[in-house]
């Protein structure tokens, strides 16, 4: 009795296990166009508007990943299926931040997810939107200068 008491538990918690390991995956982003291996990728996935795409303080998670011949390959591990977005900065001079001309235009490299675009600003949290539901997500971006 305590065997079969025992087996039960064993598959129940393998069964909760699964469930739960099955409702996460990685997002596996590959970055090309990096003008050069100076510096850092400042990496940031986002769930949601606030803070996306200059406040990487903001993010459920962040890479910082060295630049190798101008990409980059980072993973984020173990996401719960949903809705996300990333950013990235390449910071070459490693000062933590974007910076910008006295008009506020970038001096450097940035991207986003599904290489979305704005005319005036930053683009925007929906535009570059992608939704996590597989254990592994291969996304590419450029970085644009």
């Amino acid at each position: 009795m305590k065997n079969l008491l025992f087996l039960f538990s064993l598959l129940f918690y393998v069964n909760v296990s699964a469930e739960i390991l099955a409702e996460h995956g990685d997002i596996v982003m590959t970055m090309d166009s990096f003008h050069s291996d100076k510096g850092v990728a400042r990496i940031a996935l986002f769930s949601s508007s606030s803070g996306f795409p200059d406040q990487p303080e903001k993010a459920i998670k962040t890479i910082d990943a060295e630049i190798h011949n101008g990409k980059v390959t980072a993973t984020f591990t173990n996401i719960a299926f949903g809705a996300y977005a990333v950013s990235v900065l390449h910071d070459e001079n490693a000062n933590g931040e974007m910076d910008t001309n006295w008009l506020g235009i970038p001096q450097e490299g940035y991207g986003v997810s599904n290489d979305a675009t704005a005319s005036f600003g930053p683009p925007e949290f929906d535009d570059a939107r992608f939704v996590l539901e597989t254990t592994t997500l291969p996304m590419r971006m450029t970085i644009q200068y």
